[in-house]
């Protein structure tokens, strides 16, 4: 029987620009790992009954194999409760990237905006300045 191994330690995120990416980057890293939770979860589930069948051979106790049994369904539940957290989590990972990717977004058009008035600016400026230019050399 080998031992378990513990999950790998999460890869750092990329140094790609913007916080939305960092954020993609983490709900990457946070999948990967709940992927790793869940295979060493079903390993453990499935080892269970080795585990157990190996305790009680030893013991030869009907209180051992109650007491096993019990502790075999508390890992369970907890191994579905941890299911359930991780996967509402992963929801709420991508709602945030959703919303940080809106606002992204709507200041990249603030930005346009205000290029777009700065131009239009420079233009008012321009014409200004030649109607300027036409009154002086107009005379009127």
């Amino acid at each position: 029987m080998e031992p378990l191994e513990p999950p790998p330690a999460p890869k750092p995120t990329t140094t790609a620009p913007g916080f939305a990416a960092a954020l993609a980057d983490n709900a990457a890293a946070c999948s990967g790992a709940r992927q790793e939770a869940e295979r060493l979860a079903q390993r453990a589930s499935s080892r269970a009954p080795e585990i157990m069948a190996a305790a009680v051979d030893v013991a030869g106790n009907e209180r051992v194999s109650a007491l096993f049994s019990a502790q075999r369904s508390a890992v369970e539940t907890g191994v579905r409760s941890a299911r359930t957290n991780a996967h509402a989590l992963n929801a709420r990972i991508h709602q945030l990237n959703a919303t940080i990717t809106g606002f992204d977004d709507a200041l990249k058009e603030c930005g346009d905006l205000v290029a777009w008035t700065q131009a239009i600016a420079s233009d008012v400026r321009d014409c200004s300045n030649a109607i300027a230019e036409l009154k002086v050399r107009g005379g009127t």
